[in-house]
């Protein structure tokens, strides 16, 4: 018997409540939120973690000291960005928490999905080995996911 990684199973109301809120996230997110090209991705900074204290305090000083603003510094359009960024990181968070347990959950399922697979296909090899009546048309087909190595070409001699 395979080790069962997980085993688990959604009934029709939970698939709904999933698609009914992941639907409000694509709403929510049509008109406001921008989708870059990995590219792009490369061409803008990122706060890190360890960055937040740092801007946190360039936020404040700022506030607390206007004139050193540069006039190409909108302060109300930051104020509004970074506010828009903190309430995004909240839940960009949440998020994350849920989908790393979905990606998680996928890697056990496609794991024993895949076992059970691959101990079929073995048995169906050797049935066809063996002569079982069908298994030869079974494996044959199955057997073009494993190529294997192309055959070795030997050079001329000569």
């Amino acid at each position: 018997m395979l080790d069962n990684q997980i085993s688990i199973e959604f009934t029709a109301g939970e698939l709904n409540e999933m698609d009914t809120g992941l639907t409000g996230l694509e709403t929510a997110a049509a008109t406001k939120l921008i989708g870059l090209t990995d590219e792009e991705r490369q061409l803008f900074p990122k706060i890190r973690y360890e960055r937040e204290p740092w801007v946190d305090k360039c936020i404040t000083y700022m506030e607390q000291s206007p004139t050193l603003v540069p006039v190409f510094v909108d302060k109300t359009e930051l104020d509004r960005d970074n506010l828009s960024r903190e309430q995004l990181r909240d839940r960009l968070n949440r998020l994350g928490v849920v989908y790393r347990k979905w990606e998680d959950s996928m890697m056990l399922l496609s794991t024993d999905v895949l076992s059970a697979c691959r101990g079929f296909y073995g048995n169906v090899k050797n049935a066809a080995a063996s002569g079982v009546p069908g298994a030869q048309e079974i494996y044959n087909d199955l057997k073009q996911q494993f190529p294997g190595r192309p055959p070795k070409v030997n050079p001329p001699t000569g």
